[in-house]
């Protein structure tokens, strides 16, 4: 189904994180960056 329906969501992404390999802290602080928000 993934891959069926990515082309729609890459289409209407503001931002794609990579999250391989990466812990939930760095994968949250890298959708904030991407979206240019930071930490208070």
């Amino acid at each position: 189904l993934m891959e069926a329906r990515r082309h729609l969501y890459e289409d209407v992404a503001t931002a794609v994180v990579a999250t391989d390999g990466r812990t939930p802290e760095e994968v949250t602080q890298a959708a904030l960056d991407a979206v240019e928000l930071k930490e208070a």
